[in-house]
């Protein structure tokens, strides 16, 4: 097994936030977060949401889930940490750094 660490853009947060919420999340930064595949995402079957504890934040770019999702689903590609690192309440944008692990085939 390899294991990565790799940084990546978490966007649409300005969709799932409320007023204040993001503020206080970027007080809070570094946050332990998870990552969450959405096959059923009506917009976007390879969707992968970034939450922190139960509250969703955003997603994975669309480009960096559609290379992710299906290695996930095959169990090949296990996501063991991820944090944010970073996080613009007035842009939407944060970042999130992941721990991975790929599985040999």
């Amino acid at each position: 097994m390899k294991k990565y660490e790799t940084e990546f853009e978490v966007v649409g947060t300005k969709h799932y936030l409320e007023i204040g919420q993001g503020k206080k999340i970027k007080r809070g930064i570094p946050l332990k977060a998870t990552l969450e595949r959405e096959p059923d995402n009506p917009v976007d079957g390879n969707a992968i949401a970034v939450r922190i504890d139960d509250l969703k934040i955003g997603h994975l770019r669309r480009g960096v889930a559609k290379v992710l999702a299906p290695e996930i689903d095959k169990g090949k590609l296990k996501v063991n940490k991820a944090k944010l690192v970073e996080f613009d309440p007035k842009l939407g944008v944060g970042t999130v750094e992941v721990w991975l692990e790929k599985r040999k085939n």
